[in-house]
């Protein structure tokens, strides 16, 4: 039997562990800053027009409100809505304007007819803001247009609004001053007169030597001068022409030249509805109307007058 040497097992080395290296740190992304936003319109909105007027009560004061658009870019008008009966007398005013705001308001009856409007209660006291007082003489709705006409700031625009029944209050006149009692006080003594002294010989004056430089004549504005007449009236008789009461006062238009899509003129209606445009431009111009809707081409010496037509209530309900 041969005899098996048993051999010595070699033992396994045991292997060292490997450091673990320690992650570097992740870096934080700085966030870019976030734009300030120009303004917010306001919790009324959309009330652009008549079908989305605002419902609002009588007596109550509606704050918060701006001329902040929806579409950045584009013009706000605000429209609301109140429930009115024959013989009410109705006051709407704007309140609390922000600097640089000037409200322009009008008023409409049921049948969205102009019947009134204003701009600025004092101006050549600093009041810009806009009241109107009418008679009412319908039941039904009675809208109420507040808007600035693209004369004042939009974005950090404000103000407030308020219809109550009634004339607007009467500021309380300042009392008379009571005149004080005039204190007759004797004459002071006559003084001992002073020897007169002879008089310093007055010295000759040195000429002046002017130079007259003639004036640069102002440059004569670019294009042919353009005069258009605009006359707005409410046709309250029905008789198809503009009679005494029946202008629409207050009313902003604009004339704005094709080539280059400046405005050139504005103004806006007095007391008979009428306002006449002058401008300079360089061919065509249009005419802008902007509470009634109106943009047209026009000419030069043109008259453009613009009838509101009334539209009669139902007699009965249905």
């Amino acid at each position: 039997m041969t005899a098996q040497t048993l051999g010595t097992a070699t033992p396994t080395p045991t292997l060292t562990p490997t450091p673990t290296g320690t992650p570097p740190p992740t870096a934080t992304p700085t966030p870019l800053p976030t734009a300030t936003p120009a303004g917010t319109p306001d919790a009324f909105e959309p009330n652009y027009d008549f079908d989305h007027a605002t419902l609002i009560g009588l007596g109550v004061k509606y704050t918060g409100l701006n001329f902040v658009p929806l579409v950045p870019g584009t013009e706000d008008n605000d429209f609301f809505k109140l429930w009115v009966k024959p013989g009410m007398v109705v006051t709407c005013e704007t309140l609390d304007l922000t600097p640089g705001t000037d409200t322009n308001m009008i008023i409409y009856d049921a049948n969205r007819n102009g019947i009134a409007g204003n701009d600025d209660v004092d101006p050549r006291a600093g009041e810009l803001r806009s009241r109107v007082t009418v008679t009412v003489t319908w039941e039904g709705w009675m809208y109420v247009l507040v808007g600035q006409g693209g004369r004042g700031i939009v974005y950090g625009s404000g103000y407030s609004l308020q219809c109550t029944v009634g004339l607007p209050p009467t500021p309380t006149p300042t009392p008379t001053r009571t005149p004080r009692p005039i204190i007759e006080i004797p004459p002071p003594p006559t003084a001992t007169p002073f020897p007169t002294f002879t008089p310093i010989p007055t010295a000759t004056p040195t000429p002046i030597r002017l130079r007259v430089q003639a004036l640069t004549p102002a440059p004569t504005p670019a294009g042919q001068r353009i005069e258009v007449t605009v006359e707005v009236y409410y046709d309250a008789n029905g008789n198809g022409a503009p009679d005494p009461g029946e202008g629409v006062v207050d009313l902003p238009a604009w004339l704005i030249s094709l080539r280059g899509g400046q405005v050139i003129a504005r103004g806006t209606t007095d007391e008979a509805g009428r306002v006449i445009l002058h401008g300079f431009a360089e061919g065509r111009v249009r005419l802008v109307i902007p509470y009634l809707g109106i943009v047209r081409s026009v000419e030069n010496g043109g008259v453009v007058t613009v009838r509101l037509n009334p539209i009669s209530m139902p007699t009965r309900l249905p």
